[in-house]
């Protein structure tokens, strides 16, 4: 079958190559959500495998279930690990809205599924960034790139980290910069100071960006 291929007359190869061109030009974001739908479905899988043959073996799971459920049965932040709250450890409001995918199932995997999918959607931004100053199929393999790359999956399916929030809302930060659109920068900038202290670093350079542009 594979010798088959070699014998398709260069014009209708051409004309292949053509069509599987202009798929991807009009089709681009179609194949990125199901990239990361796949990606979603694969390394949800291996961490529901991991969680139950007891690979999680950090403490950073145990805080933060302790915390969003303290938190989602009205003792906010409450935290026995980390006493006597959680916001003396890291300053992370983000939790409370978060909270609200965590009440219905109250269960450890919760949180690791919604760090999976959230990081698996910051591809989105990324592929608008690179798209506005690169062709679209361009774009797209730079965000297959980062679904791709080795240190992206690794933080998928490691212990939950509220910091790992702050990626897609920095991403969309930095897009909304670009398209010089000052309500929405500002807003996804107050969402990123909500997810931890730390990230007024990444702020602050932004904001010295803007100023130097």
């Amino acid at each position: 079958m594979l010798g088959l291929f070699f014998y398709i007359p260069y014009p209708t190869m051409k004309i292949m190559v053509e069509n599987i061109k202009k798929y991807i030009e009009h089709s681009a974001i179609k194949i990125l959500l199901g990239g990361i739908l796949l990606y979603i479905l694969i390394f949800g899988f291996i961490a529901w495998w991991k969680y139950y043959n007891f690979y999680y073996n950090a403490l950073d799971l145990a805080i933060f279930n302790q915390t969003f459920f303290n938190t989602g049965n009205g003792r906010f932040f409450e935290n026995s690990i980390h006493p006597p709250s959680y916001l003396g450890d890291h300053f992370s409001p983000i939790i409370l809205p978060l909270a609200l995918f965590y009440l219905p199932w109250k269960h450890p995997l919760v949180l690791v599924f919604l760090q999976i999918i959230i990081i698996a959607l910051s591809a989105l931004p990324l592929f608008l960034i690179a798209k506005t100053v690169l062709s679209q199929k361009a774009a797209l393999l730079i965000a297959f790139a980062y679904l791709a790359n080795p240190f992206t999956q690794n933080i998928s399916l490691f212990e939950f980290h509220v910091i790992n929030l702050a990626i897609p809302l920095l991403l969309l930060t930095f897009y909304y910069y670009q398209k010089n659109s000052f309500i929405p920068y500002a807003f996804f900038i107050l969402l990123s100071l909500l997810v931890r202290e730390d990230v007024v670093l990444y702020i602050i350079m932004f904001l010295i960006l803007a100023i130097l542009d």
